[in-house]
């Protein structure tokens, strides 16, 4: 597979010699039959799991938006809280990890809870990386695909990195508001609202730096900001075991279902 800055994609020639197993339409058929009876009860239990999670996520993120805006005095367009202007990352492939080189942080390393995938890194030599080097607290939002909004905060203690080309670089001013306050609120449906009307459709669906700029940021009052970010990290320490578990379930349960539809499929064909 090839791709630029963490976008991979299969070659056609691929796809189109991919081995199908085939067999008559009555096989076929009974094949289907057995598959919907050995897997209709994982597919229950996964439904249960994926409600769950939703309903844990939806949970989390009201408290944080009410957390935050019970607290806001004002509210102003993201580029009036800015300290400098967006910067779009490098347009590099990245490369296995080389000591002393800085990681690479791309946009398929984003997980929706705002960390940081810790598998499959890339990294960049310090020439290469050298213009686009993280400083402790910078925002990176994800700009097109289907990780299009999702933002991850950089601290100084996930060691050194740069940034991909399809995310976007934002340097928070903390005399306006704490950076940790700003990435929690891209956990809200104050954010993500604001950015489903903002979002354009072409090929693949894409929020570019200006337009994020004008999304209207809740400013928590000053001498709360404190205060706000210590209760927001409490709420997401104490969430964040059961949504990891949560998910380690649902993952098993579709490896699980994809077992089943292999056994079937090519021990009965």
């Amino acid at each position: 597979m090839t791709g630029v800055a963490g976008q991979k994609r299969v070659p056609e020639t691929w796809v189109e010699n991919f081995p199908i197993p085939v067999t008559d339409v009555r096989r076929q058929s009974d094949i289907a039959d057995k598959l919907d009876v050995a897997t209709a009860e994982i597919d229950e239990v996964l439904t249960a799991a994926e409600q769950l999670l939703e309903r844990l996520t939806q949970s989390l993120s009201a408290t944080i938006e009410t957390l935050i805006l019970d607290a806001a005095t004002q509210h102003l367009p993201l580029r009036r809280i800015l300290s400098e202007p967006p910067r779009y990352g490098a347009t590099e492939s990245g490369f296995p990890h080389n000591e002393g080189w800085p990681r690479y942080i791309r946009i398929t390393d984003l997980s929706s809870d705002g960390s940081l995938r810790p598998h499959n890194a890339r990294y960049l030599p310090p020439e290469l990386a050298d213009a686009y080097m993280l400083s402790d607290m910078d925002l990176l939002v994800a700009r097109s695909g289907a990780t299009v909004g999702k933002a991850f905060l950089y601290r100084t203690s996930h060691g050194p990195a740069c940034f991909a080309g399809y995310l976007i670089r934002f340097r928070i001013h903390s005399r306006t508001l704490l950076p940790e306050i700003a990435e929690a609120w891209t956990q809200t449906k104050h954010y993500w609202d604001q950015l489903r009307t903002a979002g354009t459709q072409a090929t693949i669906e894409n929020v570019n730096a200006s337009q994020y700029k004008s999304l209207i940021v809740p400013i928590v009052d000053p001498a709360k900001q404190v205060a706000i970010a210590d209760e927001l990290a409490s709420i997401r320490r104490r969430t964040s075991a059961t949504l990891a578990n949560t998910v380690q379930e649902i993952n098993l349960l579709r490896e699980r279902r994809r077992a089943q539809v292999t056994a079937h499929v090519y021990g009965q064909l």
